[in-house]
């Protein structure tokens, strides 16, 4: 994808039971979790090499960070609490990798 074009990604987990979708729309600087009922818009830190994102969290679903690696596809996820990037006690960290797909909608 070009530096300003929406794209939709497709994270796989490591482990292989679980995957994510990310709506990343740098023009806006937002990234939603479109594949959750609440679709929380997060704030987006793109760099050539990179997509970082912050979720603020919403009833359904804990405060987050994460990034993936533009040119590996390499995906980090933590979610619990704050603050992140330590190795804190019932946070939760996932690992693994994006694709990209068509960021139209479905239907």
């Amino acid at each position: 994808a070009k530096a300003d074009e929406d794209v939709l990604l497709k994270c796989t987990f490591n482990s292989g039971h679980s995957e994510r979708f990310y709506l990343v729309q740098p023009s806006d600087n937002t990234v939603t979790l479109v594949d959750t009922i609440d679709a929380e818009v997060c704030t987006l830190r793109s760099q050539p090499h990179l997509y970082r994102w912050s979720c603020n969290g919403t009833d359904g679903l804990y405060p987050s960070v994460g990034k993936v690696f533009r040119y590996t596809g390499k995906f980090e996820t933590e979610w619990g609490q704050r603050p992140f990037g330590q190795v804190k006690e019932g946070n939760g960290f996932g690992f693994g990798t994006c694709v990209e797909q068509s960021a139209k909608v479905q239907f």
